[in-house]
């Protein structure tokens, strides 16, 4: 039975690939890599931050950041995850007009050689996740170097007069746009019915005023100036009332289409940060203090002690109870005892509480937050 590979030896061999057969060194100098992060390493390197790759096309001398994506396959929506919310917006610091930066994106076959692999600009990201008719409209061909006109098609994808510097927030984009969109056009429909008929109604009622005045003028001739006067003035006070009812209609509806559209931008804003609360509340611990052990590690690795966790809720909401995990692990990253759980209650928006963990036996720590230990009445969750 063969053993599962890991997400970094599934990253690495897809990575391979594209560092000897699509970015060949025939045709493209490595210009950087970012390095694999270490395990147990206690130090964080922040150029794991940037790209995978930066390459150099020796045609044309143009560089260009490369980020590796490899998905086994489709979801069943015909759709496949690209990029988390962190990452776009972090790529979209190194993403410059004299630099782009490319998501090559690999799919099915092995990672060593994916059935399809797309070479997508960061700018023609519009939404995390994308459907195979997108993705297929930047495929390349998988097993040899990229064609020099396609490279730089790719680079060029989403430029105009401006370079662009701050990433969309498509975050948002997905729920609130349609929202906004589908609220102008009911407003825009509303005016323009109201408007339509509010005409109708006082040419016909004006027609048929007249019609009335008219025949009532023909069938007795003798009438009085003084009266004919008297009915004109009746009808023009007639035609006002008639087009200040509509008005004050036509202003209700609008009215009441602008509140709509606001909850429901409202509604879309906070569902959206219902599907994503791990981004607007974390958990960060600061660095404990370690006891080394005694009796020369014959019988523990050591104490950490004076671990402090802070939990800050940026939200916009009322967070009523979040569940921390600590775990321990010795020094040959094995667990070492049972998690400990902190409860951080009642955290208001914007608001840090921080709790201190019990000492605890052994070397290394994990602090995270549970799955679903994240409880709010105000967000359904």
């Amino acid at each position: 039975m063969s053993k599962t590979k890991t997400p970094e030896e599934v990253g690495k061999a897809f990575e391979d690939h594209l560092e000897k057969v699509i970015f060949d060194e025939a045709n493209f100098v490595l210009v950087r890599k970012t390095p694999a992060y270490p395990k147990g390493s206690e130090r964080y390197n922040e150029s794991l931050k940037e790209p995978d790759f930066t390459f150099r096309c020796k045609a044309t001398n143009r560089e260009f950041h490369v980020e590796a994506k490899f998905r086994s396959n489709y979801k069943p929506n015909n759709k496949v995850p690209v990029i988390k919310p962190n990452q776009f917006v972090r790529y979209y610091e190194y993403n410059k007009i004299e630099k782009p930066v490319l998501i090559a994106l690999g799919i099915g076959g092995k990672e060593s050689k994916p059935e399809t692999i797309s070479l997508i600009p960061l700018n023609e990201i519009k939404y995390l996740e994308l459907y195979e008719s997108v993705i297929n409209k930047y495929k390349i061909d998988n097993a040899k170097s990229v064609a020099q006109a396609t490279l730089l098609n790719r680079l060029n994808i989403g430029w105009k007069l401006e370079e662009k510097t701050k990433a969309p927030s498509i975050l948002e984009h997905n729920q609130t746009q349609d929202s906004i969109i589908a609220a102008k056009e009911e407003i825009r429909k509303v005016k323009q019915d109201s408007v339509v008929a509010a005409k109708e109604e006082i040419t016909k009622a004006k027609e048929d005023s007249i019609a009335a005045v008219k025949e009532q003028v023909d069938r007795e001739k003798p009438l009085k100036l003084p009266l004919i006067i008297a009915a004109i003035i009746i009808m023009i006070i007639g035609f006002i009332i008639l087009f200040i009812s509509y008005s004050e209609k036509q202003k209700k509806l609008q009215n009441e289409a602008k509140e709509k559209a606001k909850q429901d931008s409202l509604l879309a804003v906070k569902l959206n940060i219902r599907n994503n609360i791990v981004s607007y509340v974390k958990a960060t611990p600061n660095k404990p203090n370690y006891t080394p052990p005694c009796c020369f590690g014959l019988f523990s690795d050591g104490t950490l002690s004076n671990l402090k966790v802070k939990v800050k809720n940026t939200s916009g909401y009322m967070i009523d109870n979040v569940r921390v995990e600590i775990k321990y692990f010795n020094s040959s990253y094995a667990p070492e005892g049972n998690p400990i759980i902190l409860n951080f209650p009642s955290l208001a928006t914007n608001s840090i509480d921080s709790l201190i963990a019990q000492p605890h036996e052994g070397r290394y720590f994990k602090c995270s937050i549970m799955q679903k230990g994240i409880k709010s009445v105000a967000l359904g969750l």
